[in-house]
């Protein structure tokens, strides 16, 4: 039986949280970089036990911010 993981949904499910590597990924962004999003307050993300996720909600509202900013 195959492990359920994210590469193996069907494409009509959208993802409702990303890992740190996968959302840095997602955006092309480094490690460090990301982090220092979240530090600076730029990037909202929540702790899962000692994981550290970013939601759906949370990368929209990043870059709803993004656009804002670019507008300014």
């Amino acid at each position: 039986m195959s492990k359920t993981n994210a590469k193996h949904l069907p494409p009509e499910v959208e993802r409702q949280a990303f890992s740190i590597d996968e959302w840095r990924a997602r955006w092309g962004f480094g490690r460090n970089f990301t982090y220092d999003l979240i530090a600076a307050g730029k990037l909202k993300s929540t702790k899962l036990g000692r994981k550290r996720i970013i939601t759906a909600k949370q990368d929209r509202e990043f870059a709803e911010s993004l656009e804002v900013e670019a507008a300014q």
